[in-house]
């Protein structure tokens, strides 16, 4: 017996087959069908995804990437959100001072804004294709039915998540501050303005946002 074959045997019989060795590699190399299946299953990461896809599946023209899309704005907005924050407190008292601080004073502050607002519009405009997509090519139906119905959930709580970085009261409050808003206000304030649900006012910024610094 050749000195490589007794090597072989010997790491064979001594260490492939300990237990040691199968706790950390509990599968052979990825040669075949089985094993490449047995890989991806035992894997912490590899193991959230299907062991097989379709060629088609994973083409450009039928994807459009839009969750992959979807996920770097995620993790973009993630971190210039945690930036903004740092700088920007989301109340009518402040808003609008931290606003121009971030402009004026705060070295990239404007650009970091304009590119996390920018990030914002672009994830709702992905996120509504991406479920578009999957609606055309009918990736919702069975056994996906779950999938979609946590699709239409994160849809809706990015929808939601979107009022948030400029609520709309503390915009009504910033626009109030011009000359032109004042006049406007002024001049609704002569007369008495309906609101939903039979609520009456004689102000502007009620009609609008009842909740608004109105000093």
């Amino acid at each position: 017996m050749r000195v490589g074959e007794r090597i072989r045997k010997a790491l064979e019989e001594h260490v492939y087959q300990s237990a040691l060795w199968k706790s950390i590699f509990r599968h052979g190399y990825p040669d075949s069908d089985r094993n490449r299946v047995l890989a991806v299953l035992s894997n912490v990461f590899l193991h959230l995804h299907p062991t097989q896809v379709a060629g088609h599946a994973v083409r450009l023209r039928y994807t459009w990437c839009m969750g992959g899309l979807a996920a770097f704005l995620f993790l973009h907005l993630t971190v210039s959100g945690v930036f903004l924050m740092f700088y920007y407190r989301p109340t009518p008292e402040y808003a609008y001072a931290d606003m121009m601080a971030l402009r004026e004073d705060v070295p990239l502050g404007m650009f970091m804004r304009n590119v996390h607002r920018w990030a914002a519009h672009a994830m709702v405009i992905v996120v509504w294709l991406h479920m578009l997509r999957v609606f055309l090519t009918g990736s919702y139906k069975r056994p996906r039915e779950f999938n979609w119905v946590v699709g239409v959930a994160l849809l809706t709580l990015t929808l939601l998540l979107s009022f948030t970085g400029n609520p709309t009261c503390m915009r009504f409050s910033w626009r109030l501050r011009r000359p032109g808003w004042r006049r406007a206000e002024n001049l609704f304030s002569s007369s008495r303005a309906v609101l939903p649900r039979g609520r009456t006012s004689g102000r502007f910024a009620d009609i609008f946002s009842p909740w608004c610094d109105r000093n």
